[in-house]
């Protein structure tokens, strides 16, 4: 989780940044990298508990237009 709330509130370190960051809370260079990945995914989007791209193949988000709840 705490992976998921740096991608998705962090808006100011750069991906570099958040990398190493990752990396300091006891990433993989690898997994850190692919995170970082997912970065404008997160912040674009309010995802519903487990079901986000890291955790779920089935995700599920808030859609901000309609206030409804998508699977995407």
């Amino acid at each position: 989780m705490v992976v998921e709330d740096a991608l998705s509130n962090d808006e100011s370190s750069t991906d570099a940044e958040m990398a190493q960051y990752l990396l300091d809370i006891g990433l993989t260079d690898v997994l850190a990298r692919h995170a970082v990945s997912y970065r404008d995914v997160y912040r674009l989007s309010l995802w519903i508990d487990c079901y986000t791209p890291i955790r779920s193949a089935v995700r599920v988000r808030c859609n901000r237009t309609t206030g409804e709840y998508e699977i995407t």
